[in-house]
């Protein structure tokens, strides 16, 4: 319910829309930084003109999201999605 509310106060749709959009629909709403997904995104955009080549690594940081990350887990280490999501940090990162 929070998560709702703190949505629509930045979203004016109807509130099941809203609970469709988080919890019900097709996206994979992941906190991981992928930083090979995000370089290859980067990439592109230089490749297509969108922008000028820069050094991504110089900006890009996941060592906050690395102590979040461990510390949940720490705090709840046999929750399934913490995980999971150990994993995917592990082969995105």
């Amino acid at each position: 319910e929070a998560t709702i509310a703190a949505a629509k106060k930045y979203i004016d749709i109807p509130t099941d829309q809203i609970e469709f959009e988080l919890y019900e629909g097709y996206a994979d709403s992941n906190p991981d930084p992928d930083r090979i997904a995000t370089t290859q995104l980067k990439e592109d955009a230089v490749a297509f003109g969108y922008t000028d080549d820069y050094d991504i690594d110089a900006l890009y940081n996941t060592a906050i999201y690395e102590q979040a990350l461990a510390d949940v887990i720490a705090a709840d280490p046999d929750n399934g999605t913490y995980q999971a999501l150990s994993e995917h940090f592990a082969q995105a990162d």
